[in-house]
């Protein structure tokens, strides 16, 4: 079973995480598992990414609710999150050291929050293997099983594609 980490700050209402991550969950006819977690400031949450060794990261841009444990805004987005990752994962990679692990990392938002966070400025789109719009899961059953496909399908070839033959 190929398992994903949902890192996200909604945690009420129709948006909630926790919501999102059961129903691809569901929707995946046992290949995948969604874990929704709750950001937390920037070096525990590569700790966390580093110990729980996801096959895949969903991560939304805003983290605009999420706070450090003093009560203090995070002062990350998921766009800064998801550079830090790539950063540590090339790191890794030339060094040889594969703490945090090789694993795609998709972007899951609204289009809003894509608008207003991405705007024009599309340099972003490059940390991000693939990028899903939440609304695609509100749709039919339908849509949602092919989400979970793409997302097991990605974990699952991601290895390939970051170690090509030689």
């Amino acid at each position: 079973m190929v398992r994903y980490l949902l890192i996200d700050d909604d945690t009420a209402g129709a948006a909630d995480a926790s919501l999102y991550a059961r129903k691809l969950t569901r929707s995946s006819g046992g290949k995948l598992e969604v874990i929704a977690v709750k950001p937390l400031i920037l070096a525990e949450m590569l700790e966390s990414l580093r110990t729980e060794k996801p096959d895949g990261l969903l991560l939304d841009v805003a983290l605009t609710n999420a706070q450090a444990g003093d009560g203090a805004p995070l002062g990350y987005d998921g766009i800064a999150l998801a550079q830090q990752v790539r950063t540590l994962q090339t790191r890794g990679r030339t060094r040889g050291d594969t703490g945090l692990g090789e694993f795609p990392v998709v972007r899951f938002s609204k289009e809003g929050v894509i608008h207003e966070y991405v705007n024009t400025d599309s340099t972003s789109n490059d940390l991000f293997d693939e990028m899903i719009d939440k609304s695609e899961l509100v749709g039919d059953l339908k849509q949602s099983e092919d989400v979970a496909r793409r997302l097991v399908s990605l974990a699952s070839d991601y290895p390939k594609v970051v170690s090509p033959p030689e």
